[in-house]
Parts: C-alpha cells; structure tokens; sequence
C-alpha cells in the first residue's frame, strides 16, 4: 500500500512553546473551525538516512525517494478523499464506515475498516477531537501568524508514526492549513505541502462515492 499524507515542519523562530491543555484545546479549536476543506497538495517522502543524517534534508531535494502531487476533499466528521495524480495515481476514500484504496494501475481496490485511518494526520482533520487529549501530547509553537502543533502518542504507543506536525497560517479570520508531516517509527519522513486551500465551502456526502471501473479487482481487508 502507497504512502499518503505530507508537510515541511523544519521551520525555526522565536516564539512562544506551549504543552499543555492549552496546546490540546488550542489545535482542536483549529480544527474544528474547519468543517470542510478542499486543495492542492504537494508530498514528498525523504529517505530515513537522509533525514537523520542531516536537519537540513528537508531541504534537499536529493533526498526525497518520491515526490508527487494531487488534490483533496475533506468533510467532518469522518469523510476525506485523497486523489494523486500520475505517475503515481492513486485515491484514497475515507468515510464513516470504511476506507477504500483503489491503484488504478493495478486494476485493484482495496476496501478497509474506517479505522484503518485511526493515527493519521487524514483521522485527525476529518475525525473526533475529542480523542486528541486522550491519545497525545500536543505541543505548540506559536509566532504572530503561524502556529505549529507537534503530536506525540502518550505512553508507549504502538502507532505507527513517531511524530504528527501540523502547521496552521491565520489569514484574515481563517485557520488555514497549510504544512503537516510524520515520522514513522523508522525514522522516515513524510512532508506535505497545501496550497489553493479553501476552507467550509459546501460539499456534499456524494463527493465521496467512488465506484471503480468494471473489471477492477476488489480486495476486502478486514
């Protein structure tokens, strides 16, 4: 199964840290503000030696052992649909009762439990805020436009990523996102960047029906 997801957080500046409930509250007030979301994103994966070896490999395109670009649908709570454009395409269709993968250079489509989302940045814009307290440690970098919120699972945790970063601009009256990333568990790194973001346009529940072309093989996991 692909990877999906991104964002740069390599970004320093003086400003104040919090790690508290105010952090929690502070980024689920973020994303509740968001009730539906739509844009163009840009994701790179940067090999684990690359990242680790150098804090400046988030800069190096050489680094990345895949780039690839696409656009997003979210809907809370629970809808969220992730379309990469070729060569690598791929769409990624989340709603409340299942997650749906489909490789349409396989000819495959692969139909998850919903939770198989549980732990990703996709659960956490689309999903219930009132898990965030519960299952991480949420600390907050914030200047006078950005604030940047690093996620940590509590206790030992047996997720799959190390890290989750979510980067929010304030514009106006908007919460705009416009960075995230992970760090898996082997050090690798995923970097998503956001752009023509539109923040509570209207989207229909249909957005997120997906049939895939006849004679596509359809794989049930779970």
């Amino acid at each position: 199964m692909k990877l999906f997801f991104p964002l740069l957080f390599c970004i320093l500046w003086s400003g104040q840290i919090y790690a508290d409930k105010k952090a929690v509250e502070s980024f689920s007030e973020a994303l509740l503000s968001v009730e539906t979301m739509t844009g163009h994103f840009t994701q790179r994966i940067i090999d684990s030696e690359e990242f680790n070896s150098s804090g400046d490999a988030g800069k190096n395109d050489d680094a990345s052992i895949q780039t690839s670009e696409g656009n997003f649908i979210i809907k809370r709570p629970g809808y969220f649909l992730w379309h990469v454009s070729p060569p690598y395409e791929q769409m990624i269709i989340g709603s409340p009762g299942s997650l749906k993968v489909y490789d349409p250079d396989l000819e495959q489509m692969t139909v998850h439990a919903q939770d198989s989302l549980s732990g990703t940045p996709a659960s956490l814009i689309s999903g219930d805020v009132t898990l965030i307290d519960k299952n991480y440690d949420v600390e907050l970098k914030q200047s006078k436009k950005i604030r940047t919120y690093t996620l940590t699972e509590k206790g030992a945790g047996e997720g799959a990523f190390e890290s989750l970063v979510f980067v929010f601009s304030r514009k106006s009256k908007d919460n705009l996102l416009f960075e995230m990333s992970f760090i898996d568990k082997l050090g690798q790194k995923v970097e998503i960047l956001i752009s023509q973001q539109k923040n509570n346009p209207r989207i229909e529940d249909s957005a997120f029906d997906f049939e895939p072309p006849k004679g596509t093989d359809i794989i049930i996991d779970g």
